[in-house]
């Protein structure tokens, strides 16, 4: 399959950054009595902004200037690249329906099993992360996970 880069990167940094710009207010809450330039509005909104004109300016790269490069992708190449994706996705919707530990669980197995590593060490190392991460923040941090706790 032949990619345009400029074009299909152009379009999707603009529509991430748009899909980001109207999610932010919900996601970061401040109170109306603080300035916007000593908010925490402004890092995400600056990111965006970014995003947004690099996306433009690839599009119009691409459809005025004329300048484009096509690649070609071979999907079967790119199984791994898109199983990393998709677990990234699943694991992001596992966290919020089974709670952090659980999801991290499921991920790391899942993810030993599909790269063939079978090293009960190496499992056992990176459980265990998981779990003094989700320690970290839960009793030192005091910030909460989704799941149990």
């Amino acid at each position: 399959m032949k990619i345009q880069t400029n074009l299909v990167g152009g379009v999707i940094f603009v529509i991430f950054s748009l899909i980001l710009f109207l999610l932010q207010p919900s996601q970061i809450i401040v109170s109306n009595n603080i300035a916007f330039l000593e908010s925490a509005k402004v890092a995400p909104i600056m990111s965006f902004l970014v995003m947004f004109f690099g996306g433009c300016f690839l599009i119009f790269q691409s459809l005025v200037l004329k300048k484009e490069k096509e690649i070609f992708v071979n999907f079967e190449e790119q199984k791994h690249a898109i199983y990393m994706a998709a677990s990234m996705v699943l694991y992001a919707a596992a966290i919020y329906f089974l709670g952090y530990l659980i999801a991290s669980a499921a991920l790391i197995v899942l993810l030993f099993k599909f790269y063939h590593n079978n090293n009960k060490i190496y499992l056992t190392i990176v459980l265990t992360i998981a779990i003094l991460v989700y320690f970290l923040f839960t009793r030192i941090f005091n910030v909460s996970l989704p799941g149990i706790g």
